[in-house]
Protein backbone atom coordinates (compact mmCIF):
# COMPACT_ATOMS: atom_id res chain seq x y z
CA UNK A 1 0.00 0.00 0.00
CA UNK A 2 2.52 2.42 1.22
CA UNK A 3 4.58 1.68 -2.61
CA UNK A 4 1.26 2.31 -4.57
CA UNK A 5 1.28 5.82 -2.14
CA UNK A 6 5.16 6.38 -3.28
CA UNK A 7 4.29 5.51 -7.17
CA UNK A 8 1.30 7.93 -6.96
CA UNK A 9 3.59 10.56 -5.60
CA UNK A 10 6.58 9.91 -8.36
CA UNK A 11 3.90 10.46 -10.56
CA UNK A 12 2.44 13.39 -9.53
CA UNK A 13 5.85 15.01 -9.12
CA UNK A 14 6.29 14.10 -13.10
CA UNK A 15 3.46 15.75 -14.17
CA UNK A 16 4.09 19.22 -12.02
CA UNK A 17 7.94 18.76 -13.72
CA UNK A 18 6.06 18.21 -17.23
CA UNK A 19 3.77 21.50 -16.58
CA UNK A 20 6.69 23.53 -15.92
CA UNK A 21 8.49 22.49 -18.92
CA UNK A 22 5.51 23.37 -20.98
CA UNK A 23 5.10 26.97 -19.12
CA UNK A 24 8.74 27.40 -20.10
CA UNK A 25 8.19 26.67 -23.65
CA UNK A 26 5.73 29.10 -23.77
CA UNK A 27 7.61 31.93 -21.90
CA UNK A 28 10.43 31.20 -24.84
CA UNK A 29 7.70 31.70 -27.34
CA UNK A 30 6.31 34.81 -26.00
CA UNK A 31 9.90 35.97 -26.23
CA UNK A 32 10.13 34.81 -29.37
CA UNK A 33 7.16 36.73 -30.48
CA UNK A 34 8.16 39.97 -29.00
CA UNK A 35 11.34 39.71 -30.75
CA UNK A 36 9.87 39.20 -34.03
CA UNK A 37 7.23 42.02 -34.11
CA UNK A 38 9.98 44.43 -32.58
CA UNK A 39 12.19 43.53 -35.78
CA UNK A 40 15.49 43.75 -33.36
CA UNK A 41 17.35 39.88 -33.55
CA UNK A 42 15.04 38.58 -36.03
CA UNK A 43 18.28 36.97 -37.62
CA UNK A 44 18.52 35.31 -34.54
CA UNK A 45 15.43 33.79 -34.56
CA UNK A 46 15.16 32.50 -37.80
CA UNK A 47 18.31 30.80 -37.03
CA UNK A 48 17.53 29.30 -34.31
CA UNK A 49 14.16 28.30 -35.62
CA UNK A 50 16.41 26.47 -38.28
CA UNK A 51 18.27 25.00 -35.68
CA UNK A 52 15.46 23.11 -34.05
Amino acid sequence: ERERERERERERERERERERERERERERERCMGREVISGTGSNLIFGSLQVL
